[in-house]
């Protein structure tokens, strides 16, 4: 059972000693964070 909090990320942009990551969270319990679009809130280096 899921409580509807969750998170995806993605690679940016990598090379043999870099990697660059962003991520972003989601609620599915309050539309206003759901989140659909998919806009990413940060980066990982």
């Amino acid at each position: 059972m899921s409580r509807g909090f969750g998170g995806s990320a993605g690679i940016v942009w990598q090379d043999e000693n870099t990697v660059v990551n962003e991520y972003a969270p989601f609620n599915l319990n309050e539309p206003e964070y759901r989140n659909s679009e998919h806009v990413y809130d940060g980066r990982i280096t």
